[in-house]
């Protein structure tokens, strides 16, 4: 199931943006998770660094 879904973090501060980027990237390096879960929370990385 494909889904679009918008990230918007540009008005995050950066500390926060730093910790969530480091979160979803822990999350993301989960062996148990599905290829689709892992390149959704790719991209979400890619904008959450887009941001900072």
């Amino acid at each position: 199931m494909q889904q679009d879904c918008q990230y918007e973090f540009v008005l995050l501060p950066r500390c926060v943006l730093n910790q969530l980027l480091e979160t979803v990237l822990h999350i993301a390096a989960q062996p148990e998770l599905s290829a689709e879960c892992k390149q959704m929370l790719s991209d979400m990385a890619r904008k959450i660094l887009e941001a900072l």
